[in-house]
């Protein structure tokens, strides 16, 4: 009996030290991030910190998701396995104040743009661009809402979960048809991917990788 209550007094030890090792380890991952935030901001001159609502009443589906900027330490790896180069030209949906597009733009690409529907955080964006140092791209932001912009020969997009399903299968709509106008070899990052089952049910999608640690997903077109 006295065996039984230590063995179980011993679980519950493990399990407690374990689950303050967690909360510590979460803690000092995020105490990094604001460091490294502060750091590569602070270098360029740029400020993308701070999520933001984004009103439902903006988005033609009524399915806007408050922005969020995706964390560096993310970023860096997702963008170090995309590793874009000087013939592709990079589109993040949902780009808010544009760290995605100011981080991909230090690579040398043809041109990185930022899509974004809310006004006040394209303002933003353009304020940091006018700011931006370091940049080896063409950086633009366009003020439109995902479904109306115009793909022509673009060939990289990345999302951060930026909008519902009705939004995100319109946009890859759009994408398939780019692509019977202009043939090409394209990829797709889906970041926390919330409705990744309408990429794996495009027949015209293959998935390249699952970043799994990263919940980061990427899919390249059949040609």
């Amino acid at each position: 009996m006295n065996e039984s209550l230590g063995c179980k007094l011993s679980k519950y030890v493990t399990a407690s030290l374990a689950n303050e090792f967690r909360r510590l380890l979460h803690f000092i991952i995020g105490a990094l991030e604001i460091v490294k935030v502060h750091s590569f901001e602070k270098q360029h001159n740029i400020k993308t910190d701070g999520a933001t609502f984004v009103e439902d009443t903006f988005s033609l589906y009524k399915d806007g998701v408050m922005y969020q900027p995706t964390p560096y330490h993310v970023l860096a790896k997702i963008i170090g396995y995309l590793k874009p180069g000087p013939e592709d030209i990079f589109v993040d949906f949902g780009s808010g104040k544009g760290r995605v597009v100011f981080f991909t733009a230090l690579r040398e690409l043809k041109k990185v743009i930022g899509v974004e529907m809310d006004k006040s955080l394209v303002n933003i964006a353009n304020n940091n661009l006018a700011n931006f140092k370091s940049g080896k791209t063409a950086i633009e932001f366009i003020n439109e809402e995902a479904v109306n912009f115009k793909i022509k020969d673009e060939t990289i997009f990345f999302m951060f979960n930026p909008f519902g399903s009705k939004t995100l299968e319109k946009v890859l709509g759009n994408i398939k048809r780019s692509l019977l106008d202009n043939p090409r070899q394209i990829r797709l990052a889906y970041y926390a991917p919330a409705h990744r089952y309408l990429l794996d049910n495009e027949d015209w999608l293959v998935l390249e990788k699952n970043i799994t640690n990263l919940q980061c997903s990427v899919w390249r077109n059949k040609i």
